[in-house]
Order: structure tokens, then sequence, then C-alpha cells
């Protein structure tokens, strides 16, 4: 899933947040080697930080839960169980937004579990973990929701209906298209339902957001932090598949 904010910036920096979306993270899997890690057998030596432990959508000024967990590994990604670096996070993405608590952290058995930190702007961001000398890594994309902001749900397809090309609101029922209001700062829920593949596509207009195609379960988030009119449509089956986002 990936999730997206819109908010009042310029035709070039919503240009490069939508490209930031577009990324994929491609870290491999943090596997112990179960030869007692980097300073014992084996000889394996510290190469490069993991996060092992994906953020998830939270509030401004909410902790991550559960904590975001940082592997020291050798360049196979096998984990060093012996390993006490440092390891330190921070943040990037749709705003300027320093992670706030205790952002350095030491690794106990290999392993720094990064708790208690935040960030205190609402926006779309990726982690990076750092250690001195070692690959840093990047997290998957999260979003950060403003206190109070609300969440609207839309069906993409259908696992009950005979016809599956359709934009369901959860909120009024709405269908082809699905219209929602929402406060500005809240977020759009997109979920895939049934067997067949559909894209969201916001051609505002012009087009500011695409997601897909994908198919079911996959889900889908949008931020939206400036007023207007959205619209929206399947990007595989065009204008058979519309909706509405009214931003109050």
């Amino acid at each position: 899933m990936q999730r997206n904010s819109i908010g009042r910036r310029s035709g070039a920096a919503l240009t490069a947040m939508l490209a930031a979306a577009a990324l994929t993270r491609c870290s491999p899997t943090v596997t112990d080697d179960g030869s007692g890690g980097g300073g014992g057998g084996g000889g394996k030596v510290a190469a490069r930080v993991n996060i092992t432990g994906q953020p998830s959508q939270i509030t401004v000024g909410q902790t991550f839960s559960p904590a975001v967990r940082v592997v020291v590994a050798d360049s196979d990604n096998f984990a060093i169980t012996t390993s006490t670096a440092p390891v330190t996070i921070s943040a990037f993405g749709s705003t300027t937004a320093p992670v706030a608590g205790t952002t350095t952290r030491n690794a106990v058995e290999g392993t720094a579990v990064m708790t208690g930190i935040t960030i205190d702007t609402a926006g779309l961001y990726r982690l990076v973990a750092t250690s001195p000398g070692l690959i840093p890594d990047t997290s998957d994309q999260f979003a950060v929701l403003p206190v109070n902001a609300n969440t609207v749900t839309v069906e993409i397809g259908s696992d009950t209906a005979v016809n599956q090309v359709l934009f369901r609101s959860r909120r009024n029922h709405t269908v082809n298209p699905a219209i929602d209001t929402i406060a500005v700062g809240s977020t759009i829920k997109w979920i895939w339902l049934g067997n067949l593949s559909h894209g969201v596509l916001i051609n505002a207009p012009p087009v500011i957001y695409s997601n897909g195609p994908s198919a079911a379960p996959d889900t889908a988030f949008l931020t939206i932090n400036a007023a207007g009119t959205y619209n929206y449509l399947c990007s595989v089956h065009g204008n058979l598949m519309t909706g509405r986002i009214v931003v109050r």
C-alpha cells in the first residue's frame, strides 16, 4: 500500500512528492545466521543497517507503535548479534519535520529499538536509519495525520456485487461517483475488493495522484491538506468508475 498527501505546494514540489511516492522499498530481509554474529563465529563484519519494524500511519505527536526496530547486519544481511553500534533515526518527506525524542540508540544484541520517537508535522514521510561506517536504510512510506483529522473509506470493486466496476463510499453509500466531503487534513482510504484489477487516478484536473493498478486486498491512503474538489476515476475502467472528494 501507499500513502500520500496533497497540500498547498508548488507544481514542482508536488511533482517531487509524487515521484517519492512511487519509490519502492528493496531492502532485503535480515536473517540471524546462527553463528553468534559479527564478532563471533564465521568472522562476520557489520556492513549495513536494516529497518525491520516498519512504521505505520500515526498522528502528529504520536509515538510509533510498535517501535521501529533497526538491525545491524553484514553484507549478506545476516544479523550481527554482538553489535552495539549506535543507530540514528531521521525522516524526510513532503514537509521538513525533525524526528523528536531519543533519535540515537545503541544496538543491543545487534538490534536498536527506537522507542518514544515522534514527528510533529503532518505529511508523508520515510524514516532513514544510519550508523557510522555502515550502509543506511530507508523505510516504507507512512502518513502522519493532523490531530483530530478523520478518515473516510471508499471501496474499489466489490466482493459481493455482480458488477465490480465501481467506487462506493462506505460513509454514505454513493456509487459512481462515490462522493465524500471531508475536512482539510483528513484522509481518504481506498480498499480493493473482488477479483478485478483497478487503479485510482485523481484528474482534478490536472492529474495529481495515481495509484495502481492493483487488486484485493490492497489499500491506499491519501491525506489532503488543501481545500478544493478532487475528481478521480479508475485508471483501468476509465469513466465507468468515478469518485469525487470535496475538501472544506
